[in-house]
């Protein structure tokens, strides 16, 4: 590739829609626009990880292991999946789960990995990016960056530098919570390229509006590989719009190969979805500067969203933001990823809820403070540590570790299951897989009649062929997808 020439990853059917729909998208609602994509140009498409597993499972009762077959089986492009290297979900999980958890997403047709640790953990860290190596897949470490005192060039430098002595393709520098301005990036972005030495692939949330300016700077430094979504699963919460950056690149005589004839049937087909199910829809971002003092990520705002909603509470958002902030700022900058970021809001929720601030501590903040997930960056509020550290996993000594059962020993625990079905097992509960098993699957969704007619004349020959079956979504489909 020359070095005029930025390549995009996607980001429309993962962070997109995590950001925006709280990673509610069905299978039947994704199919529709993965030929699209898949014909777009696109270097990656990211596409899965522990979040879309859980609201798979849990909330829309799908196999998501069947839906991750079916959907990399539909394309071409490489898809990536995220990887967490202490766990599958929020909480903590063993050694043993966590290597089957990395070798059954490539088994079941991932190519690419982000891997991702926010304290940096070297051990855990090495160990995963090692195995998803030697399974032949493409390694990127991740850096999440996060706005704070103790968060300087030098400190993610550091990082960089720890993570390059390892076998990676590049370095992964997100934003999670789009608090990045332009005058950082012109200096943060050399640092993580002295540090590391690199490729970098630049992924930075849009909500406050500054993302697109900070891929400017980002690519004035020599980056050239951006993240992007198709609208409506762009800006906001999300990451910056294809579109816009598309034009921005060509307006610093740089070139691309993603071909803007693929981007429309994708936005009108989630505009679509996203009306029927009202959905939030990316759009105009304005500027708020109360995102600097919380920084919740983009992907856990659209998830806080859905689940305050489904528990009646989504009118305390703003009280709840507020006390995140503070916590954040108690327990030392955490870096606002996950499962830090939940940590913190986590806990903000439960101090609002109980009436007593740290009334309740959550286990895995103990575990954050005692340093299972790495040592803190910033020095703890005095108070705070002592009520957390006088809880009994605290006094136990034993908050910085988890039990470390054998491979042998979790199929034991979960009966004569498929290594997929122990991975759901072993991080859900058995009643939520069940439910799941039983709920009936629907792989269509309605089309609307004219959108359909209006494709269908529209066609020409760009269509490969015509359904009339108008109440599928197969029907739309059929009758726009180029034919390969």
């Amino acid at each position: 590739m020359s070095n005029n020439t930025v390549e995009f990853v996607d980001q429309t059917i993962r962070d997109g829609q995590q950001s925006l729909w709280g990673m509610r998208m069905t299978q039947a609602q994704m199919m529709p626009v993965l030929p699209w994509l898949d014909g777009a140009g696109y270097r990656i498409v990211d596409f899965t990880g522990g979040a879309m597993f859980k609201v798979q499972t849990k909330n829309l009762k799908r196999d998501p292991w069947a839906m991750t077959r079916d959907v990399t089986s539909a394309m071409l492009t490489p898809m990536r999946a995220a990887v967490r290297t202490d766990g599958v979900l929020m909480g903590p999980a063993p050694d043993a789960l966590m290597d089957l958890w990395t070798e059954r997403l490539v088994a079941n047709g991932i190519r690419s990995f982000w891997v991702f640790d926010v304290l940096l953990h070297e051990e855990r860290f090495s160990r995963i990016v090692h195995l998803a190596k030697s399974l032949g897949v493409e390694v990127v470490g991740a850096i999440m960056f996060t706005d704070s005192p103790v968060h300087t060039d030098d400190y993610y430098a550091d990082l960089a530098r720890r993570i390059s002595e390892l076998p990676v393709d590049a370095i992964y520098l997100e934003d999670t919570a789009g608090v990045l301005t332009p005058d950082r990036a012109r200096t943060l972005v050399p640092a993580v390229q002295r540090g590391g030495g690199l490729p970098i692939e630049a992924h930075f949330h849009n909500t406050t509006g500054l993302a697109p300016m900070c891929y400017v700077e980002a690519l004035r430094a020599g980056v050239r590989t951006l993240h992007t979504a198709v609208p409506p699963m762009a800006d906001r919460g999300s990451l910056p719009s294809v579109t816009t950056m598309m034009r921005l690149v060509g307006q610093l005589g740089l070139e691309h190969n993603v071909d803007t004839a693929h981007l429309e049937p994708v936005l009108d087909w989630l505009t679509y979805v996203g009306e029927r199910e009202g959905f939030e829809l990316g759009g105009p971002t304005e500027y708020d500067l109360d995102v600097y003092q919380h920084q919740i990520p983009g992907g856990m705002m659209g998830t806080l969203k859905a689940q305050l909603a489904e528990v009646g509470l989504l009118d305390r958002l703003e009280e709840i933001l507020d006390e995140t902030a503070v916590v954040r700022r108690e327990l030392g900058y955490p870096g606002m990823a996950t499962p830090l970021s939940q940590f913190a809001g986590i806990q903000a929720v439960l101090n609002l809820l109980t009436g007593e601030r740290y009334n309740k501590v959550p286990t895995e903040v103990i575990r954050y403070v005692c340093g299972y997930y790495g040592k803190p960056v910033g020095e703890i509020d005095a108070n705070v540590l002592d009520r957390v550290m006088d809880q009994p996993l605290a006094r136990a000594g034993t908050g910085d570790r988890i039990a470390q059962p054998t491979l042998t020993e979790l199929r034991a625990a979960h009966g004569n299951v498929s290594d997929d079905e122990l991975i759901l097992r072993a991080t859900m509960s058995a009643e939520e897989v069940e439910e799941m098993r039983r709920s009936s699957v629907e792989l269509s969704y309605p089309a609307p009649l004219s959108r359909l007619v209006r494709t269908l004349m529209n066609s020409g020959d760009g269509g490969s062929h015509a359904s009339c079956r108008s109440n599928n979504a197969a029907a739309w489909l059929s009758a726009v997808a180029p034919a390969y």
